[in-house]
């Protein structure tokens, strides 16, 4: 892992906000922000019913695609170029390239061994929706690091405890590990679970009760264990109850100021993104705090 988390901008405030937000939590003692705005390439018009190798060139409008790209890269140095004085990140750490979006962001991710990389997802109508969701939701699925993620609903200083999510797998500690080893330590923590109920229902006898209590004890139980593992047994602990974990942890977010949720993922193979789907995923989509989704040390 190499010092930079790479921030993504497409020049509108969501993205600007959310790179804020970002960058209010990681430890920029040890890592420094690399600002990437990626133009796309506009596809090649070609008139209806004929083959895109059957055209000659002037049947392409290639002048006109020249002028916009070059209006679009001369926008995306001017948008880079105030981020950069709004972040305080210097020349060197900026980057302006034309491209596929998403694959662009990856391979740069794997090349520059990135520890962190943060997008915006979500608002400013159906159009930044589509855009920054997609890549966002690329990322997610793909991205070899930690993904940040930030709607427009989430403050640029946001407040309330780092939310580690954790269930009885390793994997999910490891998860909170990794996202610990790239925020500011000095960020309150907190360690979160979810677990069903006790089945309603049964005869008052005293049982239901028991079966409540070991189940309340056991989830606190784990969460201590997982806290003193991750080096922090000072982290207030949050039992919810649900039958959904996305929805207890939707629900958390709403009712209290929560900095960011750490969710792991179980894998990057066509099975295990239906898990993701029904949390981290839903979590990208709704939180009206930041998310950051940590993939698997290994697959």
């Amino acid at each position: 892992m190499s010092d930079i988390v790479v921030c993504c901008t497409d020049g509108s405030e969501l993205s600007l906000r959310a790179i804020e937000a970002g960058l209010a939590l990681v430890d920029r003692t040890r890592l420094r922000p690399l600002l990437v705005s990626i133009v796309p390439e506009p596809p090649v018009a070609t008139p209806v019913g004929i083959a895109a190798d059957a055209l000659t060139l002037s049947t392409v409008p290639i002048e006109g695609m020249i002028l916009a790209q070059a209006d679009a890269l001369d926008e995306a140095h001017r948008v880079v170029a105030v981020a950069a004085e709004r972040f305080g990140v210097p020349e060197e750490d900026t980057r302006v390239e034309l491209g596929e979006v998403t694959s662009y962001v990856t391979a740069l991710l794997e090349q520059t061994g990135a520890a962190l990389v943060v997008v915006g997802s979500r608002g400013l109508g159906a159009g930044a929706r589509f855009v920054l969701g997609s890549v966002s939701d690329h990322l997610v699925r793909h991205a070899p690091c930690p993904v940040l993620v930030g709607g427009d609903e989430v403050p640029t200083t946001p407040d309330g405890p780092v939310v580690l999510c954790l269930d009885d797998s390793q994997r999910s500690v490891h998860a909170a590990a990794s996202a610990l080893g790239v925020l500011d330590p000095s960020l309150p923590v907190a360690v979160a679970t979810v677990t069903r109920p006790a089945v309603q229902g049964l005869p008052d006898d005293g049982l239901a009760q028991l079966q409540e209590n070991k189940r309340l004890m056991d989830a606190d139980e784990l969460l201590g264990r997982a806290a003193g593992e991750l080096g922090r047994p000072e982290a207030e602990h949050i039992l919810l109850d649900g039958a959904d974990p996305a929805e207890a942890l939707l629900e958390l977010a709403g009712s209290r100021p929560v900095r960011v949720l750490v969710v792991g993922t179980h894998g990057r193979n066509l099975v295990t993104r239906a898990v993701l789907g029904s949390v981290a995923d839903q979590l990208v989509r709704r939180s009206t705090s930041l998310v950051c989704v940590v993939p698997p040390a290994e697959d």
